[in-house]
C-alpha cells in the first residue's frame, strides 16, 4: 500500500472539497463568521428571497461541480503504476516486504511516495497525479545500492516497472575495463594548458554488485595527467556527484552493478615546455587502451604503444596509438610532445585578463610607453661606444632620450584622465621636437662620416 512521505503545498489554493484522505488541506478556505453586532458584507445579497434562491442555487451548482470534478480525479484522472521486484543473483532472494519510492520532481516541487513490496515482490502506486513538465521515476536501496527507473506516465493509464536487485559484493576483482579511450581533444597555447577527454567502459562480470568497501583504495579509481584541474564526470553509476581525491587520480564510491557501465570525464592540465611526459596507471586494467590527437603540430608517443596509425573521424585525422591485454595494475608512459610556447604577446594578454576591465586602456598605454623607452634603449645600445660615429652622451642623444621619455610620461598621463585637447597638443609639440632632433642627429651623422673621409681625416691628424 503506498503511503505519502513528502509533499509540498501547491500554489493554487484547493478547496476543502477536493482534499483526499491524508492530504493537508491548506487554510483560508472557510470565511469567518461575523462578529456580533457587524453587519455581513453579504447580507443585501438576500434582502430579496428570488436572489437568495438564485445565489443558494449557483453555489449549489458549484459545490456540485466540484465535487464530479473530485470524484473524476479519484476514479480515472491520475495514472496507476505497477511494479515487480526481482533478485538477479539468486531465485531464493529476499524480495517481499521492501519499500519502493516513486519520485515526483518538477518546478521546484518534490513529492516523493513509498509503497511496501508483497510476499512476491509486487508493489503498487494508485492516483499518481500526472503535472506536464514533471519528472517520474521508482527506486529501491537494496544492500548498499540503489536501483531505479526512470517511468512516462500518462492520465488514467497503468505503467509497469521491473526493478532487479542483485546481492552485493566488495571483491573488486569482479571489474575490469573493457576499453579505455584518451583524447587530447585541444592545446591552448596562450594559458598553456591540454584539454583531455575520456571515456571508459567498466564492466561488473559477476553477478552480484560490487559495493566500495570503508577502504580509500576500494572507490573505483581513475587515474589524471599531472595537476589536473576542472574535472566533470557524468556516468550512469549512482553516487558520481561524491568525487573523491586518490592517488594521481580520482574516485568514485559508486555500487556497480553487473555489466557494462560508461564513464565520460573531462579535465585539462597545465604544461611548461615543449614536451610533457606522465604516466597512466590502471588499476582494472584495460582490454583495449586508444590515445588520440588531432593530426598536426603536436605528437603524441608512448614506449610501450608503438607508431601511431592516422585515423579520420568524421571530417577530422587524428594520431591514434593503440595497446590491448592490458591486465590489472599494469602502466602506460605517455607523452606529448612540440606543444606550443607562449609568446610574449600570450604572456601579455595572460596578465591582461587579470587586470579589471577599468583599469585595461590605462596598462595598455603604459606598455606602449614602456615599450617607446625600450626603444630608445635598445638602440643607443647598439651604436658602438667611443671613436668614430658614437653619439653616446651627445647633447642631441639626451635630448632625444628626453623627448621619448616625455612621450611616455604624456600617455601615462592621459590614461590618468588628462584632457583631450590638452594630450593633443602636447603630444604634438614632443612629436614635432623629436623629429627635429632625429633630423639633427642624421645632419650630424651624415656631417661626420663626410669629416671621417680619407682627406678630411689627413687634415684633421695635421699630416
Amino acid at each position: 500500500m503506498a503511503r505519502r512521505v513528502m509533499k509540498k503545498p501547491s500554489t493554487i489554493p484547493l478547496s476543502p472539497f477536493l482534499a483526499r484522505k491524508g492530504e493537508e488541506i491548506i487554510s483560508g478556505g472557510h470565511p469567518k463568521s461575523p462578529a456580533k453586532g457587524a453587519s455581513p458584507l453579504w447580507t443585501p445579497l438576500f434582502q430579496h428571497r428570488a436572489s437568495a434562491r438564485a445565489v443558494v442555487a449557483l453555489l449549489l451548482l458549484a459545490v456540485l461541480t466540484l465535487w464530479g470534478q473530485a470524484d473524476a480525479l479519484a476514479q480515472g484522472g491520475g495514472a496507476v503504476v505497477e511494479g515487480q521486484v526481482a533478485n538477479g543473483t539468486t531465485a531464493e532472494g529476499v524480495v517481499s516486504g521492501l519499500t519502493v519510492v516513486l519520485h515526483q520532481h518538477g518546478m521546484g516541487e518534490e513529492l516523493d511516495v513509498q509503497a511496501t513490496t508483497d510476499g512476491t515482490g509486487r508493489f503498487r502506486f494508485d492516483n499518481v497525479e500526472v503535472v506536464p513538465g514533471f519528472a517520474y521515476g521508482v527506486s529501491m536501496e537494496y544492500q548498499g545500492a540503489v536501483y531505479g527507473q526512470d517511468m512516462e506516465l500518462s492520465p488514467g493509464k497503468t505503467s509497469q516497472a521491473t526493478l532487479t536487485v542483485y546481492e552485493s559484493t566488495e571483491d573488486d576483482g569482479v571489474l575490469q575495463v573493457v576499453s579505455a579511450s584518451t583524447l587530447f581533444a585541444s592545446v591552448d597555447q596562450k594559458g598553456q594548458w591540454v584539454g583531455v577527454l575520456e571515456m571508459v567502459i567498466v564492466r561488473n562480470t559477476g553477478n552480484r554488485t560490487y559495493v566500495p568497501g570503508p577502504e580509500p583504495m576500494k572507490v573505483l579509481r581513475f587515474s589524471l595527467a599531472p595537476e589536473a584541474q576542472d574535472l566533470k564526470v557524468r556516468t550512469g553509476l549512482s553516487g558520481a556527484e561524491d568525487l573523491l581525491q586518490v592517488d594521481r587520480g580520482f574516485g568514485l564510491p559508486s555500487p556497480v552493478p553487473p555489466g557494462d557501465h560508461n564513464l565520460l570525464f573531462a579535465y585539462r592540465f597545465p604544461y611548461k615546455g615543449p614536451s610533457i611526459s606522465f604516466t597512466k596507471a590502471l588499476p582494472y586494467g584495460a582490454g583495449q587502451l586508444r590515445v588520440l590527437i588531432p593530426q598536426g603540430e603536436v605528437h603524441v608517443a608512448s614506449p610501450q604503444m608503438g607508431s601511431p596509425a592516422v585515423v579520420t573521424i568524421g571530417q577530422r585525422a587524428y594520431e591514434v596509438l593503440t595497446l590491448e591485454g592490458l591486465g590489472p595494475g599494469a602502466t602506460v608512459e605517455v607523452s606529448l610532445q612540440g606543444l606550443p610556447q607562449a609568446t610574449l604577446f600570450d604572456r601579455g594578454a595572460r596578465f591582461t585578463e587579470g587586470v579589471p576591465l577599468q583599469y585595461l586602456p590605462a596598462a595598455a598605454l603604459a606598455l606602449v610607453a614602456l615599450s617607446v623607452i625600450a626603444f630608445v634603449l635598445v638602440r643607443s645600445r647598439r651604436r658602438p661606444r667611443g671613436g668614430k660615429g658614437s653619439y653616446d652622451g651627445s647633447p642631441l642623444d639626451e635630448a632625444r632620450k628626453e623627448l621619448a621619455q616625455a612621450l611616455a610620461a604624456l600617455e601615462s598621463r592621459r590614461a590618468g584622465g588628462l584632457d583631450a585637447a590638452r594630450y593633443e597638443e602636447e603630444r604634438r609639440r614632443l612629436a614635432g621636437r623629436l623629429a627635429a632632433v632625429e633630423r639633427g642627429v642624421t645632419a650630424d651623422r651624415t656631417s661626420n662620416a663626410s669629416d671621417d673621409g680619407p682627406g678630411d681625416s689627413a687634415t684633421k691628424r695635421g699630416v
